[in-house]
């Protein structure tokens, strides 16, 4: 919104002085016509009255009396103090007494907006700040969320299925158990179990396993629940005689190759039943070293 700045003063001022001039125009002009109106009935008298020519007589006269001058004058000062007070100065006051109280209309109109636009300002600065505290709830409303996401994110965490891989040897280092865990607080149900064994050259070889992995048929013809805090096995594997079979037992024997065995569970949980859970592993065995060993590229040991 416009702000004026004019200063109230200089308009008053401005006001006044019109208003003079208007009067003192007006008081001039009144004087001037009645002098003029005057020396026009003074013209239009010796016209009708013209001067008689002088007759010769002798006869003798009493000298006239010389008409008094004065009376033309007070006639003319009680004609200018009638002039004074003459309606045309009672216009010209009132001409002034309007700009006067126009001044003042003015500068009440000046203070109004001036007024205005300060409340103006104030309504615009309001709304800035309610359109920033706006902003800001809406940002921390956001973060509230986020946060209440993790949270109950954090809290299925806590009790739902877990289902990992684990593995026990027997009572001879040929043989071992490969196994699943359920470590959480709410059953599982198993959907599918995989797994397979191979014969490679030596460890730095396990960098060279297919991608993606190749897990073969599932082992389950049903699906399996798998209580809390309980297990259940994936294969049971003696190396020896699966060796002898394949013709590769002196070579693992003697360390110059090694096993690998690899598989993926697939599973959900009780909390959240439409969301599959996986849990991929890999072992490898050399008789070069006791037990399994966790290897193989990233994409054969993942958990979710």
């Amino acid at each position: 919104m416009f702000k004026p700045n004019s200063n109230p003063f200089s308009l008053i001022s401005g006001c006044l002085l019109a208003g003079c001039l208007a009067f003192g125009q007006n008081s001039a002009s009144p004087l001037h016509k009645n002098q003029q109106q005057g020396n026009a009935a003074k013209r239009e008298k010796v016209a009708q009255n013209p001067p008689t020519p002088p007759t010769v007589t002798c006869v003798c006269a009493p000298p006239q009396e010389s008409p008094q001058p004065q009376a033309p004058a007070a006639n003319r000062e009680t004609k200018n103090w009638r002039e004074w007070f003459w309606p045309p100065e009672w216009a010209s006051w009132a001409l002034v007494i309007v700009a006067i109280w126009t001044a003042f209309i003015a500068i009440g109109t000046l203070r109004q907006i001036e007024q205005e636009t300060k409340h103006s300002g104030e309504l615009a600065k309001a709304a800035k700040d309610i359109a920033q505290t706006a902003v800001e709830n809406a940002t921390a409303a956001s973060a509230t969320a986020r946060a209440a996401e993790r949270s109950a994110e954090s809290v299925k965490n806590i009790y739902r299925a877990w289902v990992l891989t684990g593995w026990t040897m027997g009572n001879i280092a040929d043989k071992f158990e490969l196994w699943i865990h359920n470590y959480g607080q709410t059953p599982a149900q198993v959907i599918s179990k995989h797994s397979k064994t191979e014969i490679v050259d030596n460890e730095a070889a396990l960098a060279n396993l297919p991608i993606p992995p190749d897990y073969g048929k599932n082992q389950l013809l049903a699906p399996q629940m798998i209580a809390p805090n309980s297990k259940d096995s994936i294969v049971s594997f003696d190396i020896k005689t699966w060796a002898n079979v394949l013709g590769e037992w002196a070579s693992l024997y003697q360390g110059e190759k090694i096993t690998v065995i690899y598989g993926l569970i697939k599973y959900r949980d009780v909390l959240d039943p439409k969301v599959e859970h996986e849990t991929r592993f890999c072992y490898w065995h050399s008789y070069k070293r006791n037990g399994l060993n966790v290897g193989g590229p990233p994409e054969y040991n993942k958990a979710s």
